[in-house]
């Protein structure tokens, strides 16, 4: 049932075979993995060929030629491309001494004008078996994208999701000991137990490519990593910090004097806390002055480089944002002084099928910790730090509280924010505003990602590749007399790393009337970032446009779209807020917008001449009959309208 005759027997040309088993000892300076650093606790095998070559691997079967390390899209990946008929490749690498291990690898199976057809068998464990004239082979073969079968039992079955040519694919098989499970993109498509199977102590770790009939056939590997399951991963070594503590324990969070009852960083410094706890595991110890990293040297370093997003509207008050993407501009810089060896990407991911193993593979084989958004009885909104698993939960540092798993927040997380090492592109695009305020961003491909009111009906979209739109809600802490407070109202919350240059457009939409101010900060490849602050006046039949021209290498263009009759609405939208507290004065203002507009067809001069005649009395009665956020408002339409 396992042998090779079989598998030569199959109708479908391409052999592409992962074997494993067993424990290898790699030293500690083993090939980096993903993000350019190597960790030998726990990991058997990895590689994932940024070296440029294959130096642990070899051939034996078939032309050693044809195996090549090549740049696919910009990656470094391992693999062939096989023009002849009836022809098998294998090239292995270490022996490993356990039954119960993990391997995970990228494969990527190429389709073109060239190349139309392509074998998807997955075939994982060689057993040497010489009764079986060499190896037993568990295979796992795809007929079409979804529907496959195998050879050692498992009955036919249909994949959730596809196995898809000319994109990566993630695979993910665990071996404890008969029980196999194979994932596929992050989903289990096989759960077996295999009684025939017995542990000999001399697996094999390899790939196969082949074809039969059907020829050419191509196909790559990438990030190639074995993981022992046999010890218990150890909590990674995580300096604490608390929130409460001297000296930065009393001192103002973000610029909150004034607008927060308590503004202290030990009620609301949660986040900042955390960030310092994982700046500090990567050795990152001092800003580029000397002065040593800590909660408190982190919150004012913040306060100076647009590390806090605030804004207040009359419909919901204050809100203060944690510019996330912003730490990744103190390690750039902090790099290129020499005070830190690695830069750090922000990535956002909320719970689902695959976050768990995201987590996991951080603690356990990136080793880095990542921060969790939390809560319990004592707050609904809340940050730690996760630092390792630990049995059915995780260790955790906690800067409030100092508990020290997850089962003190239910043993739930409602997002996941991650610090990866990254050397590249540090690129970020965020937009922040009020809650009563949707977001709906269109990117330059015309995908939309966000909510908008349509009638009074709110849609949803979601359709740019890595965004993410949510309701990020504010930091609580209970006072003194152990009654909840919160950080504000929150924020609506638009994410996007590494976006591609170009126009894109944010459409702004409520169910109420009122003003907003939003902001948009956009990072370039250095973590360089550029802030903009805007406000404007918003109701259920009164939507708003911003147009963004995104760069990563340049600052970008960032305007809110002005016609006529936009100012029009704005005056009318204001004056129903009583922002605008005088009749005579709003007649005055409309009748001038309303002639400007009249005349801006016949006589552009004549129509610009009127429009500084109403800046002028703005001017005149700014701070008088006309509030400062009305004013605002009223300034950057007429100043957009003259240009």
């Amino acid at each position: 049932m396992y042998t090779n005759n079989k598998l030569m027997r199959s109708p479908i040309a391409l052999r592409i075979f992962l074997i494993l088993v067993g424990i290898v000892a790699f030293s500690l300076a083993t090939i980096p993995f993903f993000y350019g650093r190597a960790y030998a606790s726990g990991i058997i095998f990895q590689d994932n060929f940024d070296d440029g070559n294959a130096d642990g691997w070899t051939s034996i079967m078939g032309p050693p030629s044809l195996w090549q390390v090549k740049d696919i899209n910009g990656n470094k990946m391992y693999g062939a491309r096989i023009e002849s008929g009836s022809t098998i490749i294998d090239s292995v690498a270490a022996n490993v001494n356990t039954p119960n291990y993990q391997i995970d690898f990228d494969y990527l199976p190429v389709t073109n004008n060239n190349t139309l057809t392509v074998d998807r068998n997955l075939d994982f464990r060689w057993v040497p078996d010489t009764s079986l004239g060499g190896w037993k082979i568990y295979e796992v073969h795809f007929l079409g994208e979804n529907y496959f079968w195998t050879n050692f039992g498992y009955p036919d079955s249909t994949s959730p999701i596809p196995l898809a040519n000319n994109q990566i694919n993630h695979i993910r098989a665990i071996f404890q000991n008969q029980r196999m499970q194979l994932f596929l993109n992050g989903t289990q498509i096989i759960d077996y137990l295999d009684t025939s199977y017995s542990f000999t102590g001399t697996d094999k770790i390899g790939l196969r490519i082949g074809t039969g009939a059907a020829y050419p056939t191509e196909v790559w590997f990438d990030n190639i990593v074995v993981t022992s399951l046999d010890a218990t991963p150890t909590p990674l070594t995580v300096p604490y910090f608390n929130q409460n503590d001297s000296p930065w324990g009393q001192t103002e969070y973000d610029h909150a004097w004034g607008k927060l009852l308590n503004p202290t960083m030990d009620r609301w410094g949660c986040v900042v806390a955390s960030a310092a706890m994982v700046l500090k595991y990567h050795n990152i110890n001092e800003f580029t002055d000397g002065t040593p990293i800590n909660p408190g040297s982190l919150n004012e370093w913040l306060k100076n480089n647009k590390g806090y997003l605030t804004g207040y509207n009359n419909m919901d008050g204050f809100y203060s944002y944690f510019n996330w993407p912003v730490i990744g501009k103190l390690t750039n810089d902090l790099f290129d002084a020499n005070k830190s060896t690695v830069k750090l990407m922000h990535k956002r991911t909320y719970p689902s099928s695959e976050t768990t193993t995201l987590l996991n593979d951080d603690l356990n084989l990136r080793k880095f910790p990542d921060i969790l958004w939390v809560k319990n009885a004592n707050t609904s909104s809340h940050f730690v730090v996760a630092k390792g698993v630990s049995g059915n939960t995780y260790s955790i540092n906690d800067p409030e509280w100092n508990y020290p798993t997850l089962t003190s927040f239910n043993n739930t997380y409602m997002q996941l924010d991650r610090y990866v090492p990254s050397n590249t592109n540090l690129s970020y695009f965020v937009a922040v505003v009020n809650p009563s305020v949707e977001l709906l961003i269109t990117n330059p491909q015309n995908s939309k990602t966000g909510k908008y009111f349509d009638n009074g009906q709110l849609q949803s979209s979601n359709e740019i590749n890595n965004a993410s739109y949510s309701f990020q809600a504010p930091i609580s802490n209970p006072n003194n007399q152990n009654l909840l407070e919160e950080l504000g109202t929150g924020v609506n919350e638009f994410l996007l790393p590494e976006p591609e240059n170009g126009k894109y457009q944010i459409k702004l939409s409520s169910n109420k009337t009122g003003f907003y101010e939003i902001n948009i900060a956009n990072f370039e490849k250095n973590g360089n970032n550029a802030l903009n602050k805007i406000k404007g006046v918003i109701s259920s039949n009164n939507d708003e446009t911003i147009g963004v021209d995104y760069s990563q290498d340049q600052v970008s263009e960032i305007k809110r779209v002005v016609s006529a009759q936009d100012l029009i609405s704005d005056l009318s939208e204001l004056k129903k807020l009583n922002l605008i507290d005088n009749g005579g004065i709003y007649n005055s203002l409309l009748a001038k917008a309303t002639i400007s507009q009249i005349l801006n067809s016949i006589n552009k001069k004549t129509s610009l001449n009127i429009l500084n005649s109403l800046l002028n009395e703005l001017n005149a009665q700014r701070g008088k009959h006309i509030t400062e956020d009305a004013y605002q408002i009223l300034l950057y339409d007429v100043n957009y309208l003259n240009k």
